[in-house]
């Protein structure tokens, strides 16, 4: 019997990031089989300060064959909620639910109560799973001004994300994948740095500058994607 109930399509992992909208995007895993993702819901609510909704409804749309650090449409890292063991990372096909209009810098909730056909079902009893989490301020990426002997401040992207550095002499790798970290740069006043970056969500470009001045000031940047601000 237990083998026969693992035949059938069934959820194994969850994971979660922030849309490129700024919305909450929670993602799936499940073993595809043959069933249409539209004939399927969840049930899921959300909490916000206290007060609690919840909603049933069929995913927002649905990949085949992609690598959970490969999930389209994300703006931030995918964060790891939950999974069955020795299932998870396996199928590699997920449906996602958005969550538009969630406030932002606010303590937040979210809880998958139930998978309502065998699409969905849990797999190894994972629900009712109960996530906190908070979404920041997506803000366009500008130039930074850096205080000799201040570090930068991280720049988040998602996992997708690629980025140059045009010198590498201040401390910061040539290129790399995903956010770029805070540094302490190795480097004089009057230096500078062009970062190019291309993500799920935009492409463009932003300058580190380094000054002697306490005064922090932003310069508009090449900037081709979502300004948030």
């Amino acid at each position: 019997m237990f083998f026969s109930f693992f035949s059938f399509s069934h959820s194994v992992q969850v994971q979660y990031c922030v849309s490129c909208n700024g919305d909450l995007r929670i993602w799936l895993e499940h073993w595809h089989g043959s069933e249409d993702p539209n004939t399927t819901t969840m049930t899921i609510s959300v909490t916000i300060n206290g007060n609690t909704n919840t909603y049933t409804s069929a995913p927002g749309g649905a990949v085949m064959n992609i690598p959970s650090n490969l999930l389209p449409g994300c703006s931030t890292p995918i964060t790891y909620g939950a999974g069955c063991v020795g299932e998870e990372n396996t199928y590699d096909d997920w449906v996602y639910y958005d969550f538009p209009g969630l406030p932002a810098n606010v303590p937040l909730a979210f809880t998958i109560i139930s998978g309502n056909t065998v699409f969905t079902m849990d797999g190894c009893g994972m629900y009712p799973l109960t996530i906190n989490f908070t979404i920041s301020t997506i803000l366009s990426i500008e130039d930074q001004y850096i205080c000799d002997g201040d570090s930068t401040l991280p720049v988040i992207m998602d996992n997708n994300a690629t980025w140059t550095n045009s010198n590498p002499l201040i401390g910061l790798p040539s290129s790399g994948v995903g956010s770029i970290p805070s540094f302490l740069p190795n480097a004089n006043v009057g230096d500078s740095a062009t970062i190019t970056f291309s993500s799920t969500c935009a492409v463009g470009s932003f300058d580190y500058i380094f000054s002697p001045s306490l005064n922090i000031s932003y310069l508009s940047s090449n900037y081709n994607g979502y300004n948030i601000s």
